[in-house]
C-alpha cells in the first residue's frame, strides 16, 4: 500500500510537471506571436511613413499670392501657373515696351533680360534701341496706356490692349500739337519658371486685338 502510495504521488507530480510545461510553451508561442505581430506592424508603419515623406519631397507646393501691384491672385504650382498671373506680366512687360525712351531704355532691357534666352533678348534689343534712336531723332516721346487685358484659352497668349500715343518732346504741353492716340495691341506667350516669368514670344500692331471674342477671357473673369 505504501509503495502504490507512492507510485500515486510520483504520478500525480509528473502530470503536475507536465501541465506547466504547457502552460509555458503557450505562454512563450503566445509572445513569439505577438512579437511576430508588432514585428509585421512595425514593418508597415516604416513602409507608410517612407511612402509619406516621398510624396511630400515629391510633390509640386501650391502657392497661392497676390501681390500689391496685382490685382488678381496669382497661383503657382510647380512651373504652371493660372491666367492671372500672365495677364499682370502681361501689362507689366507692355506698359514697360510701350513707355521706353532713350532715358530709361537701358532699365527697360535690363528688366527684360531674365525673361528671354540669349537669341531671344539679342533681337529684342536691337528692336527696342533702333526704336528708340528713331524716336530720339524725330524729337519725339512714346506712351502707352493700358485699356484692358485678355487671356486667349486656346493660344495661351496674353493679349494687351491700349492707347499708344507719340508726342514731339518740344510740343508736349501743348494739347493742340499733340497726336491722336491710336489703338495698339501687344500679343505675349508668358511662362513660370520656378515662379519668375518667361517671355515666350511678343509681337505688337496698331488696331483693335486681332482675336476670336469666343475664346478670351476678360480681366474681371476668375
Amino acid at each position: 500500500m505504501n509503495i502504490f502510495n507512492r507510485k500515486k504521488k510520483g504520478q500525480d507530480e509528473s502530470e503536475l510537471e507536465h501541465d506547466s510545461d504547457s502552460n509555458v510553451q503557450r505562454s512563450w508561442q503566445a509572445a513569439i506571436d505577438h512579437s511576430n505581430k508588432m514585428t509585421k506592424m512595425m514593418g508597415l508603419s516604416i513602409i507608410i511613413c517612407a511612402f509619406l515623406a516621398f510624396k511630400v519631397m515629391t510633390a509640386k507646393p501650391v502657392t497661392v499670392v497676390t501681390p500689391p501691384n496685382f490685382s488678381e491672385e496669382i497661383v503657382m504650382i510647380g512651373n504652371k501657373a493660372n491666367s492671372g498671373y500672365k495677364k499682370q506680366w502681361g501689362i507689366f512687360i507692355a506698359s514697360m515696351l510701350g513707355n521706353v525712351n532713350v532715358r530709361n531704355v537701358d532699365i527697360v532691357l535690363d528688366t527684360l533680360k531674365p525673361m528671354l534666352s540669349i537669341r531671344d533678348y539679342e533681337e529684342l534689343n536691337e528692336q527696342v534701341i533702333s526704336h528708340v534712336k528713331a524716336l530720339d531723332i524725330r524729337d519725339q516721346v512714346q506712351e502707352f496706356n493700358v485699356l484692358d487685358v485678355f487671356y486667349d484659352n486656346k493660344y495661351d497668349k496674353v493679349i494687351v490692349y491700349g492707347e499708344r500715343k507719340l508726342t514731339e518732346r518740344k510740343k508736349r504741353g501743348n494739347k493742340s500739337d499733340e497726336r491722336r492716340a491710336v489703338r495698339w495691341t501687344y500679343e505675349l506667350k508668358i511662362a513660370n519658371a520656378h515662379g519668375s516669368p518667361k517671355m515666350q514670344s511678343i509681337d505688337q500692331y496698331e488696331g483693335a486685338p486681332q482675336i476670336e471674342r469666343n475664346r478670351i477671357e476678360r480681366k474681371q473673369d476668375k
